[in-house]
């Protein structure tokens, strides 16, 4: 069974690109579409070169203000708070059964209480560079 590391985190802020559309279960087509707005607008907002990380949030419902200069972007910010944090290694294609193996078999198995937050994906490495089968993503699951 998976075992995730707990970590305690301080808040952290995020430029957000919101898209929508699963097909066959996989959100790939729609974080291209929003990883295609963002990093423009990060670099036409000058904070291109302050990003520290990549990720995708899982949200029920995004609320938030919108950037005047960077239409379809939006700052957001995680809480600060303990989070589990699952390792997956390999493309993000097969991130669905990490996914899976968190919610079928450690949640239930664990019984850990879940805070009311939006679980996250980490990217670790880039996949510009990084093979797809050395991927590392880092699942972030909000637990008390």
């Amino acid at each position: 069974m998976l075992q995730p590391t707990i970590r305690d985190l301080p808040s952290q802020q995020l430029l957000c690109a919101t898209e929508h559309g699963a097909v066959h279960n996989d959100l790939s087509a729609a974080a291209k579409r929003a990883f295609a707005r963002l990093f423009p607008a990060a670099e036409a907002l000058g904070v291109l070169a302050r990003q520290t990380g990549c990720l995708a949030v899982c949200p029920d419902e995004m609320k938030s203000p919108d950037l005047g200069s960077a239409p379809g972007v939006t700052c957001e910010v995680i809480a600060a708070g303990k989070w589990a944090v699952f390792r997956h290694v390999g493309p993000y294609d097969t991130l669905w059964q990490t996914w899976r193996a968190i919610y079928r078999d450690w949640v239930p198995a664990a019984r850990p209480s879940l805070r009311d937050a939006a679980p996250y994906e980490l990217y670790v490495s880039d996949a510009s560079v990084v093979p797809a089968e050395e991927l590392i993503t880092d699942i972030h699951v909000p637990v008390e």
